[in-house]
């Protein structure tokens, strides 16, 4: 008799803490579908198979870094640019100043190339700021 009294009052415990047919239900229909889980997953692992590698970037970044380099190299420098037109300027300069004297021409020419220089310094900053980016992206030393 009283083992039973005691199993009485241990349910008695017990019974508040388990769920019942309602909640079991519910709890069910909340669950997340197994075979939607397994395509997401498999969608994740194919997205991430696909992404570059961190190697890849980077050798792609230095190769643009070099064609960048090269292409800055092969630019024409302010004191060519300079001279190119001091020794054109009879020839090519009649062409924007017709009818007007030397000292104009002259001062003509050194306009287009202030405006050459104020363009070709722009550009510079432009392929700095990229280059500085791409450093910056890329992980490599920044200068």
């Amino acid at each position: 008799m009283k083992a039973q009294a005691d199993c009485i009052k241990e349910m008695e415990q017990i019974l508040p803490a388990k769920a019942n047919k309602h909640e079991v239900s519910q709890q069910l229909a909340i669950k997340a579908n197994l075979i939607d889980i397994k395509s997401t997953m498999a969608e994740v692992a194919a997205n991430l198979e696909a992404k570059v590698s961190l190697e890849e970037f980077r050798a792609s970044m230095e190769d643009k870094r070099s064609d960048l380099s090269m292409r800055l190299q092969e630019k024409v420098s302010f004191e060519d640019m300079k001279r190119y037109v001091a020794l054109n300027i009879g020839d090519n300069a009649s062409k924007y100043s017709a009818g007007i004297g030397p000292q104009a021409k002259a001062n003509r020419s050194v306009e287009i190339i202030e405006d050459d220089v104020r363009r070709l310094k722009e550009r510079l900053e432009d392929i700095h700021h990229q280059l500085q980016s791409l450093r910056s992206v890329g992980g490599g030393p920044s200068s």
